[in-house]
């Protein structure tokens, strides 16, 4: 962003305008811009961007150390993003609600995708147009045809390819910038609790219950917010179960595990190849809010569409305090 080293601000002069004034005359105006600039550059490299949040939190914090700790932290940003950055990210930037603070947060913001598929394909793609810097990716599967029709991370060439690595091709279109991790096989309750571990936020776009079973309980044992989103003809559903709140319920609690194998696949029932993209959206707004910290989660109401009719619904949720896998 064209900042210089506090040592080449320091040899700035501005002799040849200031001629002619004596050694009692106030410096002129250059001079003191200099001087605030390299106090500034002191400032960003010295202070701590962690600080500079603390101080903002404190209360009767006078106006200048408000401004300071904010100047800081927009250095920081400033420091790390590029022009190309920038520009590509100031449509949220411009937003108040999420800015330079909101969109730093994305860029070191760390997201578990499950699945790349219908819904795993438009969480995938948003998350990277929108800069959330690191994404995990889970699929074992590889493209068919039929995919096609709603799978819209992959293309007619990807048949037959491995749709974690298709959706990271497709990405690496999109936003190059976004690191994005594979794992193309079938993973265990071991290997899944270290993803979990590292990522930030869970988003389930799997399409099995024992895979959603699994996500919940080591979400739950890991306190990590899981994105959940299903969708299956015309209607849909996502929610939010965040366990860092001791009120959250889990995934458990909204669909007990009684031992019966009721599930509806797209391969029997059909799906409207919008809906799984109405979801998806939905589960990457609601990924990206909570790596922001911005605005009220999906947590305790789960939201439902009929897309047939475009009537949305929203149910309340609450924690079923005989739960076996959060209330145990």
């Amino acid at each position: 962003m064209g900042l210089r080293p506090m040592e080449t601000v320091a040899q700035l002069n501005c002799d040849s305008c200031c001629r002619g004034f004596e050694p009692h005359q106030p410096p002129h105006i250059l001079r003191k811009l200099t001087a605030m600039w390299a106090f500034l550059f002191s400032a960003i490299n010295l202070m701590d961007s962690s600080l500079a949040d603390q101080l903002l939190q404190l209360e009767g914090v006078d106006f200048f150390t408000i401004f300071l700790a904010r100047l800081v932290n927009l250095g920081k940003l400033l420091l790390i993003m590029n022009d190309n950055q920038l520009l590509r990210y100031s449509r949220h930037i411009l937003l108040p609600q999420i800015g330079y603070e909101g969109q730093d947060k994305l860029v070191n913001g760390h997201a578990l995708i499950v699945g790349a598929g219908g819904l795993g394909s438009p969480v995938a793609m948003y998350l990277a147009a929108g800069g959330v810097g690191t994404l995990t990716i889970c699929d074992f599967d590889v493209v068919d045809l039929t995919n096609l029709q709603r799978q819209i991370a992959h293309t007619t060439a990807a048949v037959g390819v491995n749709k974690a690595l298709s959706a990271q091709q497709t990405l690496a279109m999109i936003n190059p910038n976004v690191s994005v991790e594979l794992v193309t096989k079938k993973s265990t309750a071991e290997e899944f609790s270290s993803l979990i571990n590292e990522a930030d936020v869970v988003i389930d776009c799997s399409d099995n219950f024992a895979t959603r079973y699994l996500l919940n309980q080591l979400c739950v044992q890991l306190k990590k917010p899981l994105v959940s989103g299903a969708a299956i003809g015309f209607e849909g559903q996502v929610t939010v179960f965040d366990m860092r709140d001791d009120h959250s319920p889990c995934y458990h609690c909204l669909f007990p595990d009684n031992g019966e194998d009721t599930e509806m696949r797209c391969a029997d029932n059909g799906v409207f190849a919008p809906l799984v993209g109405m979801i998806g959206t939905t589960q990457a707004a609601e990924a990206m809010k909570l790596l922001m910290g911005i605005g009220d989660s999906l947590q305790g109401r789960l939201l439902l569409l009929d897309a047939l009719t475009m009537q949305w619904r929203t149910i309340k949720l609450s924690r079923d305090r005989s739960c076996k896998v959060c209330s145990a």
